[in-house]
């Protein structure tokens, strides 16, 4: 068994990182114990039912106990087969047709067939069960807009696009091609749960995956067991053990105490842990799919200008600090879209750092003193410090940048309800296709319609681009 520190970085405009934030360091150790003890990324879950899920905590474990009908391909990142062996689509593109493995049960016993996965997509696309934003792959299948019905008395009751052809077949019907569905059925909320699971769910899950939950203590650990009866065998790692310690640099003492297989680590510990004699040599970046950015609040009457919004973006020197703040884990992020996707372009950099260009723009917008700005964020150490990094940066450029950090739950609840003139969000794709990027972050769904990505002059024809 392997020791594993993983680092989990963060910088504002910084492509990278399969955790959000920039690339994953990873220690190893050798190790030969049939337990693992983890730490969660950021804490204790919410939910362990997979409609309903979506944070990085509760992919962990949901992951571990539950599958869906494709996966991706570890080298590749192409969908793989999962609970459907394979799959034929349609030469318009609308219509995908899964053959489901067979001899595959859940772990209370009951066999997996069809009615499993037709349960589990009407229950995503319920808005009473289906509350994870990972609902959001069923935008283009039929009869979307009838199973989401904010009236409860027009409201319908089933997902007409997804249909059971035999026990074995299962078919999904789309109104409009949608080029990474397969890639989005690998999300959290097309995790299969059997036909007539309840709320439960949340704190008792049952998928067919390789692993059971044994016991949840809240705030504490969570203790998942092999399932013997799994349809891939039974895994060699008997027990594997989460342990709640949100603090990076605690959980890192707790590594090199000997109590965690795998914890994460902030930047600020990264010079320590390289400086380490034994665990530098066992150190590995692994390139992963993430980008860390500011949203804008288009609403907002000075962040509305595309002048400040330019001069902002030019005033900050993000190479400087990926050398600095995080130690060279990470690259600038010139563009939205990660290295990793093919829509990526290492030549795209329409806003170079220049920071008497941006104090010009600020002139050109009306502030030829200066401008006073507001960024909030939540409590996590790296961004903190990687946004007072910015904010002195930024003042050469006359902009004067306040952070303002509250409680993390406090700030994600104004960042969804955009209180905010710009916030910092750490991302990490939900699915590896850049019509994850463009359609999510540019799209007027969520709190993006809430900063006003859906009332601005071009909205109309990005729309029709996307």
């Amino acid at each position: 068994m392997k020791r594993t520190l993983l680092g989990l970085f963060s910088l504002v405009m910084v492509s990278a990182g399969l955790f959000p934030g920039v690339s994953v360091s990873a220690v190893t150790a050798q190790s030969a114990s049939t337990t693992v003890t983890i730490a969660f990324p950021t804490g204790d879950p919410s939910s362990l039912d997979p409609q309903a899920a979506g944070s990085l905590d509760e992919s962990q474990v949901i992951r571990n106990v539950y599958e869906g009908l494709v996966t991706y391909d570890s080298q590749t990142l192409a969908p793989a087969p999962a609970l459907a062996t394979k799959w034929t689509v349609s030469s318009d593109s609308l219509t995908y047709t899964f053959t489901l493995r067979q001899g595959v049960t859940f772990q209370n016993g009951q066999p997996f067939s069809a009615d499993d996965v037709k349960f589990t997509f009407d229950r995503l696309a319920n808005p009473d069960t289906g509350t994870s934003y990972t609902s959001e792959m069923l935008n283009g299948v039929h009869g979307i807009a009838d199973a989401r019905n904010s009236d409860k008395t027009k409201r319908a009751t089933e997902l007409t696009g997804v249909k059971v052809i035999d026990p074995q077949t299962v078919q999904f019907t789309l109104d409009t091609p949608v080029a990474s569905f397969l890639q989005q059925l690998a999300m959290l909320g097309g995790m299969i749960v059997p036909k007539g699971a309840g709320t439960d769910l949340k704190e008792k899950p049952v998928g067919t995956g390789p692993y059971m939950l044994k016991e949840w203590v809240r705030q504490q650990t969570l203790t998942l067991v092999a399932n013997p009866k799994y349809w891939g065998g039974a895994p060699s790692v008997q027990t594997v053990v989460f342990k709640n310690i949100p603090q990076a640099t605690q959980q890192a003492i707790e590594f090199q105490g000997g109590n965690l297989d795998l914890a994460w680590v902030s930047a600020a510990d990264l010079p320590r842990l390289t400086g380490d004699a034994t665990l530098s040599k066992e150190l590995q970046n692994v390139p992963t799919l993430s980008v860390t950015q500011l949203r804008i609040n288009l609403k907002d009457p000075v962040m509305s200008k595309p002048e400040v919004r330019e001069a902002l973006w030019q005033a900050i020197d993000r190479d400087t600090l990926v050398k600095t703040i995080l130690n060279g884990q990470g690259s600038a992020a010139n563009q939205l879209i990660p290295p990793g996707l093919s829509a990526f372009d290492k030549t795209y950099n329409p806003f170079p750092y220049d920071s008497a260009k941006a104090k010009a723009l600020l002139a050109g917008a009306g502030y030829p003193s200066g401008i006073t700005l507001e960024v909030r964020t939540g409590t996590d150490q790296t961004q903190l410090r990687i946004l007072q990094a910015i904010s002195q940066q930024v003042a050469d450029a006359g902009i004067t940048l306040n952070v303002n950090s509250t409680e993390t739950t406090v700030y994600n609840t104004d960042r969804g309800a955009c209180k905010m003139q710009m916030g910092s969000v750490l991302w990490t794709l939900d699915y590896p296709d850049p019509d994850n990027v463009v359609s999510l972050l540019l799209g007027p769904s969520g709190s993006r319609k809430n900063c006003g990505y859906d009332s601005y002059p071009q909205e109309a024809q990005v729309a029709s681009l996307l």
